[in-house]
């Protein structure tokens, strides 16, 4: 069965002792809310494997190991892992908190590109320049309470 919601982290915690082609389909020691090729379907692992670094750009580097990544490779397999099962949500806890501007931007194309395969994306971020550069969907909470929700918004509120 499918799993409802997957979580991707920016503090991208990796095995570094296996490649990624074969720690992708594990699940990690930390976050333990990242969803990953049940067990039961040992059979898909490969091929969902590869078809989320290829998503993420990363195939030409399955067999390099995490710590041969840079920070924004490292963030892409993060979202890889939490995308291999396709969920119907993804959700991106600051995916571009520990990124330089340029590698930030790759990484919201790549949340958009995984938006257009059908799954949902709810990010978290205190990264104005993407929020206002991506135009998408801003649902701002204050004290746990929403207080704005616009279709295009931007980071700031003027209400």
């Amino acid at each position: 069965a499918k799993r409802p919601v997957a979580l991707a982290f920016k503090a991208f915690e990796q095995t570094t002792d296996a490649s990624l082609q074969s720690s992708t389909p594990r699940t990690p020691p930390r976050p333990p809310g990242v969803l990953l090729a049940p067990r039961s379907d040992q059979s898909a692992v490969g091929p969902a494997v590869a078809d989320a670094l290829e998503l993420v750009g990363l195939t030409e580097m399955a067999d390099r190991k995490p710590g041969q990544l840079s920070g924004g490779e490292q963030q892409r397999v993060a979202l890889a892992r939490a995308f291999v099962n396709k969920p119907p949500i993804l959700i991106a806890d600051e995916p571009t908190g520990n990124l330089d501007p340029a590698t930030s931007l790759g990484i919201m194309r790549l949340l958009d590109r995984i938006n257009r395969t059908g799954t949902t994306v709810i990010m978290a971020t205190h990264d104005a320049a993407i929020v206002d550069q991506m135009r998408k969907r801003v649902i701002e909470l204050v004290g746990g309470h929403i207080i704005r929700d616009e279709a295009r918004g931007v980071y700031g509120y003027a209400g």
